[in-house]
C-alpha cells in the first residue's frame, strides 16, 4: 500500500507548529501520529484498532476517523466509527499520549467552531459544548 492510499486525514495545529496524520496500516489498522510541521520528527503515535464487527471480510471500508485541533495545540480531537453501532469521542493530549474515550452509540458526527465550541451531532439531538 502507497503512503499515499494509507494517509486517510492530514490536520494541523492552530498555531501551524504541529501535523496530525491519520494512518491505514497494512493490516487495517489505524494509528494516528502527530508530527513537528516540517515533518521531522515524530511526536507521538497512537495506535485505533477497529472492532471485529467493524471489518468486513478483511476490510476496514466501513471504519470512518476524523481528526481535528482541539482547544489548543496539545489536544486534538478524534471522531471514529465503523459504520454500524459503534462511535467514540477520543481527545488525545498529543504531549504525554494520554485519552479519554467517550462510546456512546448516537454520536454521528462533530465538529469545532471558532475554536470555541464543540458541536456534537447525535441521532436524535444536536449538542453544543462551549469548551472555553
Amino acid at each position: 500500500m502507497s503512503l499515499s492510499r494509507s494517509i486517510r486525514c492530514i490536520r494541523v495545529n492552530p498555531s501551524g507548529s504541529q501535523l496530525g496524520l491519520v494512518i491505514k496500516n497494512k493490516n487495517d489498522t489505524f494509528r494516528i501520529t502527530f508530527y513537528s510541521i516540517d515533518l521531522t520528527h515524530s511526536l507521538i503515535t497512537i495506535p485505533i484498532i477497529p472492532s471485529l464487527s467493524s471489518l468486513k471480510d478483511g476490510r476496514s471500508s466501513d471504519f470512518m476517523l476524523y481528526l481535528s485541533s482541539f482547544i489548543d495545540d496539545r489536544w486534538w480531537l478524534v471522531i471514529y466509527s465503523n459504520g454500524i453501532h459503534e462511535q467514540s469521542l477520543l481527545l488525545i493530549d498529543n504531549q504525554t499520549g494520554k485519552s479519554e474515550i467517550i462510546i456512546d452509540n448516537s454520536i454521528l458526527n462533530a465538529c469545532m467552531l471558532d475554536e470555541q465550541y464543540l458541536i456534537v451531532r447525535m441521532k436524535q439531538t444536536m449538542l453544543i459544548y462551549d469548551i472555553q
